[in-house]
C-alpha cells in the first residue's frame, strides 16, 4: 500500500474517532447528547463485535472491517488480516469522559424505530466544524439495554480524504477474539 494512502485512511480513521469522543462529551445536559455519551461509555466496557462498511473518496469501493474489542483486548480486521492490541475499557470511558465541550453539536431523539427485533431510539446529530463542514450522525440506540445497536457517520473532512460514509453494527452476545493466523 503506498504510503500517502496508508497515511490518509490513518488520518480518517483519526478523525472518525475524534468525531466519536466529541459526540459523547458535547452537552451532557442535552438529554439527547446525554444519551449518545451514556450509549459509547457503555459500549466502551461492554465486549462487542462491530461490522463496518466504508465508501470514501479516498478509496475506491467499498470497504468491510470488523473490529472485536474483549475485556483486555482490540481486535481490528486490517485487509482480510485480524491484528491486535491491548484494550483497557476504564481508560476509554475515562477518555471520553476527558473530552471537553464540543461546539457546534446538536442531538435530536429523532424516532422509535425497531433494530433487529430489539425496540430501539434513533438519535441524529450535527457537528457544524469551524469550516463549516458538517459531520452527521445517526445512532440507534437499544432501549432495554442502552447500548448502540447501528450507527451511520456522513462526513465531509476535505481535500483528498473527500466525503465519507459509514455504516456500523454492534453485536454483543458470543463476542470471542478472532484468530490471528
Amino acid at each position: 500500500m503506498k504510503r500517502s494512502l496508508l497515511f490518509s485512511r490513518l488520518k480518517y480513521s483519526v478523525l472518525l474517532v475524534a468525531f466519536f469522543l466529541s459526540i459523547t462529551s458535547a452537552h451532557a445536559s442535552d438529554p439527547a447528547c446525554a444519551q449518545l455519551m451514556a450509549a459509547m461509555q457503555k459500549l466502551a466496557i461492554t465486549p462487542n463485535h462491530q461490522f463496518m462498511i466504508r465508501t470514501a473518496a479516498f478509496d475506491k469501493g467499498q470497504k468491510l472491517s470488523e473490529v472485536i474489542i474483549t475485556d483486555t483486548t482490540m481486535y481490528l480486521q486490517v485487509a482480510g488480516k485480524w491484528q491486535s492490541r491491548p484494550y483497557d475499557p476504564k481508560k476509554s470511558v475515562q477518555d471520553l469522559t476527558a473530552v471537553g465541550d464540543t461546539p457546534g453539536l446538536t442531538c435530536l431523539v429523532a424516532s422509535d424505530e425497531t433494530i433487529d427485533g430489539q425496540s430501539a431510539s434513533l438519535i441524529r446529530s450535527q457537528q457544524r466544524q469551524e469550516d463549516g463542514d458538517t459531520v452527521d450522525g445517526q445512532m440507534w440506540i437499544s432501549k432495554s439495554t442502552g447500548l448502540p445497536l447501528r450507527q451511520i457517520i456522513d462526513m465531509d473532512v476535505g481535500g483528498t480524504l473527500g466525503k465519507s460514509h459509514m455504516k456500523e453494527r454492534f453485536e454483543y452476545t458470543q463476542v470471542q477474539a478472532p484468530s490471528l493466523k
